[in-house]
């Protein structure tokens, strides 16, 4: 046996024992019907890979252990103290063969035929104590049979009720930690998307700087060079050349780079189509943590008009909205409240990303998409952000998806973009 699974034998020997102590006394004897059966149950159904038999009869040796031991410590008889409770222990061997015998663990989801073959396992189990304890000398034997089977009827109907109450938990809780994968998925490969964007666009930079750098090349060719050497031109020429293949092998690195970046993220893994208030309510808690992260306390207002917006090709439209967003966090000193706003458009989407941060200084308003531009810059290590940058974001936006992008900033007032994205593009 596994260490595991010893552990978990010795959670329910544990944990019945202790809830054994909370019991009813139905014929005034030693006689008990605890809620103990109840956890026993409830615990071998959540455990399925450990032996029913095997712990039931660990669990009975323990309960009669622990129940002598307290009766003990309270000055009772030891010899008597046995008499007494070894009795249990029959109980709770009977009642691991019953629900052995009974597969009750492939039968959870049948509630008629659970509660039927968990009460017949009780009734018949405290029985076989009861027959043991003589019970039937002391209180009728209808008596003690109607007692046992209201009890035994409770106890499976608890059972069954609190793993049904367990089942609906866990369902919940797995559909959050879903939702919450899906949603570091979708930021991970926009994210990834993006790059593979950007890495195209850098291969036809690259592809029209090799044309120029060969076309200066057939240049030199043609050219005479009356003032210059044969040997510099030629060394001239060879350098130029040089630069072409450089620039030729940077494009093949870039292009593996785009094949593995394509593998990762594969088409069929991608979503067929987002509702816009599904992106914006992922991207306003997204936003929330890294204000929580960032030790700040920001307000996140979301204003969509229609809600029902399918989009398909959401995955720049993400990463342009959660650079904007993450910038409108490092704008806010401490407090502060960030709008997401949609304006109605029958041919255009149009969103708004506002705040009430610091705002961009005169200077710099005509500079903000230039490349280079940061602000994120800090000055005491000399470290720009590490994420794709406004100039990017404009990119996106303009080149991507063929729409604008526009900003109005007061400084210590705060900060809008307007982005506006033909509906017929997403």
């Amino acid at each position: 046996m596994t260490d595991n699974k010893f552990n978990k034998i010795a959670i329910i020997a544990l944990a019945t024992a202790l809830f054994g102590q909370v019991y009813l006394n139905p014929f005034n004897t030693d006689f008990r019907i605890s809620i103990g059966i109840v956890v026993l149950t409830l615990l071998l159904i959540k455990f399925k890979d450990t032996p029913i038999i095997i712990t039931t009869i660990i669990t009975g040796l323990v309960v009669v252990v622990f129940r002598v031991s307290l009766g003990y410590i309270a000055g009772q008889n030891f010899i008597s103290l046995i008499e007494i409770h070894l009795p249990a222990f029959f109980f709770y061997l009977s009642y691991g063969i019953l629900l052995k015998m009974f597969s009750v663990r492939e039968i959870v989801k049948q509630p008629i035929l659970l509660i039927t073959f968990l009460t017949f396992s009780d009734v018949l189990s405290n029985i076989i104590e009861a027959s043991i304890r003589y019970e039937y000398h002391s209180v009728s034997a209808k008596i003690v049979i109607s007692s046992l089977l209201t009890a035994g009827l409770l106890r499976a109907s608890i059972v069954f009720i609190l793993n049904l109450g367990l089942i609906f938990y866990s369902i919940v809780i797995l559909k959050d930690e879903n939702n919450m994968r899906i949603k570091e998925f979708l930021v991970l490969a926009s994210k990834m998307k993006t790059e593979s964007f950007f890495l195209k666009k850098s291969m036809n930079d690259v592809e029209k700087a090799m044309n120029k750098s060969y076309y200066l090349y057939n240049q030199f060719n043609s050219l005479d060079f009356q003032n210059i050497s044969v040997e510099d031109t030629n060394d001239l020429k060879e350098e130029i050349l040089e630069l072409t293949k450089d620039i030729h092998e940077l494009k093949k690195d870039n292009e593996r780079v785009v094949v593995s970046i394509e593998k990762i993220i594969p088409k069929n893994t991608q979503l067929d189509e987002m509702q816009l208030d599904e992106i914006i309510n992922m991207l306003k808690e997204n936003t929330e943590n890294l204000a929580e992260m960032s030790n700040k306390d920001i307000k996140i207002n979301a204003s969509i008009v229609n809600k029902k917006l399918v989009i398909n090709d959401y995955y720049p439209l993400i990463t342009v909205l959660i650079n904007l967003l993450s910038n409108a966090v490092d704008a806010i000193k401490q407090y502060g409240v960030i709008s997401i706003t949609q304006i109605e458009n029958k041919e255009w989407l149009i969103l708004q990303i506002t705040d009430n941060g610091k705002g961009i200084n005169t200077t710099e308003r005509d500079i903000i998409f230039k490349p280079g531009y940061s602000t994120k810059y800090d000055k005491k290590t000399g470290q720009m952000s590490g994420g794709i940058g406004l100039t990017h974001v404009k990119a996106m936006i303009e080149d991507y998806y063929k729409g604008n992008i526009e900003m109005i900033s007061n400084e210590s007032q705060g900060t809008r973009f307007q982005i506006e994205i033909l509906k017929s593009k997403l």
